[in-house]
């Protein structure tokens, strides 16, 4: 099924054995060669009809679901650049691994590549969450393929492009066509998503509002939704589920992944995580594993 999703476990079970088969440390990145819109069936179809490389970022952003679970897809825009950012929402506190990443990178250049009608983009910067390679042929192809400004062991994934890549034109643009696969879209999605779109948006817009240090209480959400507090409110509760019981969801994921994967300190978690101070993060810590944030952390560690 096209619109299958395909989780980050089966991502992963995948490119463990394409590394095991090629012994290729660098196999992510042939997903580039690979890229093709139709690949993507309606959600590739909108990118070709949009006008612009940063409408394609837009779709991709805002209709990821439809092919892959597990992580959270948002632009960020800048005075000059926009970046789109790869958040992990899955449960397991492991890192993506670097082909994962790799090839969620490479097929975003090659889609973005065959929109220019065969002019690469070029991104002003990459961010990736793995470790600099140690042999430094593994570097210098991955400078080929991203550019020389490459931020490695990050908090995020993500791509930038300046204003010059996101304003170029695409041209199999088609207004009409631009409006009439946005209907097929939300359609699509609804079926993806079944009983939980609702769920679903407000989880996707406290993980950016989070990352993006801004506020992600109630009222800012449903602000941010363009719903009022009643409205977000009854959405949640016809799937079974509360606005407290999201946000706690999403602090814990985080929370975990951050305990278990960097080496920021408990207060720098509590303030990324939205808790006022750290005695908030431990609470929450014996709440959710039964044990402080640095106990949590040397499990990881064994």
């Amino acid at each position: 099924d096209l619109y299958s999703q395909i989780s980050m476990t089966e991502l992963e079970d995948f490119f463990v054995h394409a590394v095991e088969i090629t012994q290729d440390e660098n196999i992510g990145v042939a997903a580039y060669h690979g890229a093709h819109p139709g690949n993507l069936g309606l959600l590739g179809y909108a990118m070709m009809s949009g006008a612009t490389i940063g409408s394609a970022l837009q779709q991709i952003a805002d209709n990821h679901q439809l092919f892959g679970a597990g992580f959270c897809l948002y632009l960020e825009q800048g005075a000059t650049v926009q970046r789109l950012i790869a958040v992990q929402t899955s449960e397991d506190p492991a890192p993506p691994s670097k082909a994962v990443v790799d090839s969620l990178i490479s097929i975003t250049l090659g889609l973005l590549h065959w929109l220019s009608n065969g002019e690469a983009p070029l991104p002003s910067e990459v961010q990736v969450s793995y470790a600099q390679p140690e042999q430094a042929g593994l570097t210098l192809a991955l400078q080929k393929m991203y550019g020389s400004n490459i931020k490695f062991s990050s908090g995020v994934n993500s791509i930038a492009f300046e204003t010059d890549v996101i304003e170029r034109k695409i041209l199999t643009h088609d207004a009409e066509l631009c409006a009439i696969h946005a209907n097929f879209i939300s359609r699509k999605k609804l079926e993806v998503l079944g009983g939980g779109a609702a769920c679903f948006k407000v989880e996707q817009k406290i993980i950016k509002r989070m990352n993006q240090f801004k506020a992600f209480d109630l009222r800012a959400v449903s602000s941010a939704l363009g719903l009022s507090v009643n409205q977000l409110t009854r959405a949640l509760e016809a799937e079974g589920e509360s606005f407290e019981g999201l946000v706690d969801s999403v602090r814990y994921k985080a929370a975990l992944h951050q305990l278990r994967n960097t080496d920021s300190s408990f207060k720098e978690i509590a303030y990324r995580i939205g808790f006022k101070n750290q005695s908030a993060l431990n609470k929450a810590c014996l709440r959710w594993f039964g044990v402080t944030p640095g106990q949590v952390r040397r499990q990881g560690a064994e």
